[in-house]
């Protein structure tokens, strides 16, 4: 799961976690893409600084997480915030995926789905995540809680009822 937090003017967070919600290991971009973040799978991208350069970003961390779903067994999907920049970050992520893409009429592309963001910054600025999330920014930490939304919607929806 690819889930992006469109804080557009300020850059949008992305997360990519697997199938039981954790961030993707570092490992897995450092291979791929050469774009270590040293927080495993979160990082960031900038379209108002140079779209062309956040479009290659975020295609280069989607095909490292398509390569390192396959090799766990699962599918990948793009979850997009509907928050403030939703529009302009659902048309990046569009066109990341396919750029990201061969094209190839086997090559199956990834869902793009708009994720409620109503919460996410609750749980976000929480004790609870940031414990799970050690030193990381809330900004950052909402886009793993979008991820998990995708993922689980009544999952997350208790995790922040109980923040309250």
């Amino acid at each position: 799961m690819l889930a992006i937090d469109p804080g557009y003017a300020a850059g949008c967070k992305c997360a990519v976690v697997g199938p039981d919600g954790r961030l993707a290991p570092d490992s897995v971009f450092n291979q791929s893409t050469h774009l270590s973040t040293g927080n495993g799978g979160l990082f960031s991208v900038y379209p108002l600084r140079g779209r062309p350069a956040a479009v290659a970003t975020l295609a280069s961390y989607l095909r490292a997480a398509v390569a390192w779903s396959q090799s766990v067994g699962v599918g990948i999907a793009v979850g997009v915030g509907d928050g403030h920049g939703s529009t302009e970050a659902l048309a990046l992520a569009r066109d990341a995926i396919s750029s990201a893409t061969t094209n190839t009429k086997a090559e199956v592309l990834p869902p793009v789905s708009v994720v409620r963001e109503a919460g996410a910054s609750v749980w976000s600025a929480s004790p609870s995540a940031s414990a799970e999330f050690p030193g990381m920014p809330p900004a950052a930490i909402g886009a793993v809680s979008l991820a998990r939304r995708l993922q689980d919607p009544l999952g997350e929806l208790v995790k922040v009822r109980l923040e309250y």
